[in-house]
């Protein structure tokens, strides 16, 4: 059998593109991939489906101040069987949280306000906040909704927000709570005080 040896293909178009091959075989299930400028190489296709999906919730009780305040302590990261979780996980330290690659993030905050006494509040929520240089934060989506004066009284504010996360080093997200005043409760479901899902839609 004839063997063909180069370590460039053209095409017979007069000007048209020349490609360079690879010097090394690739992995099983790669394909060739150009940069564009006739160069190819060998790459990993991206896996179908998601590829990523956590869930984080605040393991302890929490009465907000008023104002916006971040939510940086007793965070938890659910590992119970049930739960669920695809992939690496985020991490966590004083309510900043890190992504464990780059890729298109959405966030889900599902929490909610009890209030037990006969008091009206203009708005109970909560926010996202990210940065893109791992210092300053700005303020991307809050939902809120105001409690009537009434006694124990539940208010739901869910929130979400997706996220083009480019570099981990830089890009980070904090969550926080937006009260109209004090003498609330974040309500408890089960030692839970609210949960956060980030699932990974796909790369940057």
């Amino acid at each position: 059998m004839s063997t063909i040896k180069t370590n460039q293909l053209a095409h017979t178009a007069n000007g048209a593109a020349t490609y360079t091959l690879p010097q090394t075989d690739g992995s099983a299930g790669q394909v060739l991939q150009t940069n564009g400028s006739g160069v190819l190489s060998w790459v990993t296709l991206p896996s179908a489906g998601l590829t990523m999906h956590d869930n984080w919730y605040v393991g302890g009780s929490l009465s907000p101040a008023n104002g916006t305040h971040y939510i940086t302590s007793n965070w938890t990261r659910n590992t119970n069987t049930e739960a669920g979780s695809i992939g690496s996980a985020m991490t966590e330290s004083s309510g900043i949280f890190t992504f464990p690659s780059t890729g298109i993030y959405k966030i889900d905050f599902n929490g909610g306000f009890y209030v037990s006494a006969n008091a009206v509040y203009n708005y109970l929520g909560f926010g996202i906040f990210t940065t893109l240089d791992n210092s300053n934060y700005s303020k991307r989506i809050e939902t809120y909704q105001a409690a009537p004066a009434s006694a124990n009284n539940y208010v739901m504010a869910p929130v979400s927000y997706v996220f083009d996360v480019t570099n981990t080093t830089n890009c980070k997200v904090r969550l926080s709570t937006i009260s109209d005043g004090t003498g609330t409760n974040l309500i408890d479901v089960g030692g839970r005080y609210g949960q956060v899902f980030f699932t990974k839609l796909g790369e940057t």
